[in-house]
């Protein structure tokens, strides 16, 4: 499940929760969505969110099923928390990792999730993510869903017509999931939502005043963001510490990632990168103390001392050190 850092975090979480279950309470709802994905709502400033949002308000009052396509990340399950608010409607929001669901169980989890979720919301979470015996697990509980009054969501960052065209997905409930698509569309296609969220997750981080350099404001426009909002608030939770309550600058954010259509000199560049966060991080994480840095960096501290030149990375002011 480790595409990325902040995909291979929300997959350590899932396990970790499932890890803890016990059968009688193997239907426990899965936590809320993460406050990182529910930000992206509200700090909607761009004409791309705002056109999604008339969408979901549009649809959140009626019964058909919804189905949210998008990243990783992007905020579909956001969304999904908005269409059930917005609808009014009056039971639950409840949520099934379908990553998580195994065919010999599926059937009595999705129905214990149902009776939880009556006269609310049932969110699927990556409905791609189902195999075969818990597809038709669903297929069997669709009619339950409808007798309960409760409105089914779904999610995917998968192409579910792609699916079904090889075989991965059934015709028939990718149909009745499909009533209503709308897309949630990923980070880098709503650049006026960046800034303010950047700086919202800098606040939560603990930033008392968020100062961003002209460059890190830049690098936050041009970076293309594959980890969406999530991969955003964890790098402003990073920046923060690096900044040391100063100002953020480009070389507390993340680099822009390599591609093998770039042309000479761009993996040069990219490991570059990755080197200076690395020393910047170990740098904060060790007080500035040079020795403690280049033993956790494993090389020598003169060796240490020649990339810190190398890449302009001065001591701060003793001043400004942790106590």
């Amino acid at each position: 499940h480790g595409e990325s850092p902040e995909r291979l975090i929300r997959a350590a979480r899932e396990a970790l929760a499932e890890a803890r279950r016990t059968e009688e309470t193997i239907a426990t709802p899965p936590p809320r969505v993460p406050r990182a994905l529910e930000q992206t709502v509200v700090d909607a400033h761009d004409p791309v969110t705002h056109e999604l949002l008339a969408e979901v308000d549009a649809h959140a009052g009626g019964r058909d099923p919804v189905l949210l396509q998008g990243e990783r990340s992007a905020g579909k399950s956001a969304i999904a928390r908005l269409l059930h608010v917005r609808g009014d409607r009056k039971g639950p929001f409840v949520t099934v990792a379908c990553a998580t669901l195994e065919g010999d169980t599926a059937e009595s989890v999705l129905s214990t999730q149902i009776t939880d979720a009556t006269g609310g919301t049932l969110l699927l979470d990556e409905v791609g993510e189902l195999d075969e015996v818990s597809q038709e697990a669903l297929m069997g509980q669709l009619d339950v869903l409808a007798s309960a009054n409760v409105r089914l969501v779904a999610t995917t960052h998968r192409t579910l017509a792609g699916l079904v065209s090889r075989g991965g997905f059934d015709e028939q409930l990718y149909e009745r999931l499909s009533s209503v698509q709308l897309e949630v569309p990923a980070l880098r296609s709503r650049p006026d939502d960046i800034l303010p969220l950047a700086e919202s997750f800098a606040r939560r981080a603990g930033a008392d005043e968020v100062k961003l350099s002209p460059a890190a404001v830049a690098r936050l426009r041009s970076y293309p963001w594959p980890g969406n909002v999530l991969e955003l608030s964890n790098a402003m939770a990073r920046a923060v510490v690096l900044a040391r309550g100063g100002e953020v600058l480009a070389e507390h954010l993340p680099s822009e990632p390599v591609t093998i259509a770039s042309g000479e000199g761009r993996l040069r560049e990219h490991v570059d990168s990755v080197e200076r966060d690395s020393i910047i991080k170990a740098l904060a994480d060790c007080n500035h103390n040079q020795t403690h840095a280049a033993k956790r960096l494993g090389i020598s501290r003169r060796a240490l001392i020649y990339k810190m030149e190398k890449y302009g990375l001065k001591r701060p002011p003793k001043g400004s050190r942790k106590r």
